[in-house]
């Protein structure tokens, strides 16, 4: 199914959450568009945001949660109703078209990248030159080799680089681009995550690595980070590389974190919204690990840790006392 068929479908079922009351039968169908293609949860979460953002649109009402419905086997969804869908066609298709008009501006290139990831995915390329590269969760890059550079551009997300060294046989020095700053591997392992408005994170995991934006170059060793952006230029920062790497090894790690920014985290790597109604709790400092084979399991744990429950509905999951 092509990406505007599953936007459309998925602006759709917004407008239909958040205007209307769906019954049990309802929800099943909407269970059901959701397990058939993984592309659907991350449509539906995006044309919810959109939903909220748009002023033209009538602003969310209060979310109900009332319980989570039992999983159901997936089976051919009923046809719509004719009358339904004219009623919301129009709406849907404001919908549509704002969510088309962000994906030509921002998310085109990715869609059409060498190489990208779903939400929740990771993956481990193997380049012709014998350099690897692991692809975090919902990432894009296009691999762009000439005759003087092995230059891969990150379009979004983020990843882990194990170039192959440059020595005689390999004279080409391996850089990665992002946001106008480049990344030159010295012989390296190293990470480097796209964070959109606030810069391109940089963590250095062994050897060397040269960061350069406009006229600034700063030379990393291992164990050393920066954040650069063209409002600031380049900012070394205090941060571990190894435990911002965790996920290339199948893992989540936490050690007294705020739980805000612990779930801020795990969104990243499961599809759909996951949200914590309960704001007093943002504060409250978490640990555990994660794994990512099994990252819902691991979530409701830390949650009950905390005297919290993990309610599910369709394309979200709250964090509820």
């Amino acid at each position: 199914m092509s990406d505007e068929r599953i936007l459309l479908q998925a602006a759709e079922w917004a407008m239909r959450q958040n205007m209307e009351s769906l019954d049990e039968q309802d929800f099943h169908a909407l269970e059901q568009w959701l397990q058939i293609d993984p592309r659907h949860a991350d449509a539906l979460a995006e044309a919810e945001r959109v939903w909220a953002m748009t002023a033209e649109l009538p602003p969310l009402p209060p979310l109900r949660v009332a319980r989570t419905l039992p999983a159901v086997p997936a089976a051919p969804v009923r046809p719509r109703r004719p009358r339904r869908q004219a009623r919301w066609g129009a709406a849907a298709a404001s919908i549509l078209a704002v969510c088309l008009g962000f994906f030509a501006t921002e998310e085109l290139p990715p869609l059409l990248a060498d190489y990208r990831t779903a939400t929740g995915e990771t993956r481990v390329v193997q380049l012709d030159d014998g350099s690897r590269i692991h692809l975090g969760s919902h990432a894009a890059l296009d691999v762009a080799y000439d005759r003087e550079i092995r230059r891969v551009k990150l379009l979004r997300g983020e990843a882990l680089f194990e170039p192959a060294p440059v020595n005689a046989g390999e004279p080409r020095p391996f850089i990665v681009e992002n946001a106008g700053g480049r990344s030159e591997a010295l012989g390296t392992r190293f990470l480097v995550r796209d964070e959109g408005s606030a810069g391109t994170w940089v963590g250095i995991l062994e050897h060397r690595v040269a960061v350069s934006l406009d006229q600034q170059r700063i030379e990393l060793e291992q164990g050393q980070t920066v954040r650069y952006s063209s409002a600031f230029g380049i900012r070394r920062l205090d941060e571990n590389p190894e435990r911002a790497a965790d996920w290339s090894r199948g893992v989540l790690e936490f050690r007294q974190e705020p739980l805000a920014h612990a779930l801020e985290r795990i969104g990243t790597f499961r599809p759909g919204l996951l949200k914590l109604l309960d704001s007093e709790q943002a504060d409250t400092p978490v640990s555990g690990l994660l794994h990512l084979d099994n990252l819902d399991d691991g979530l409701d744990r830390m949650a009950a840790q905390h005297g919290l429950k993990v309610v599910r509905l369709p394309g979200i999951a709250l964090l509820v006392k």
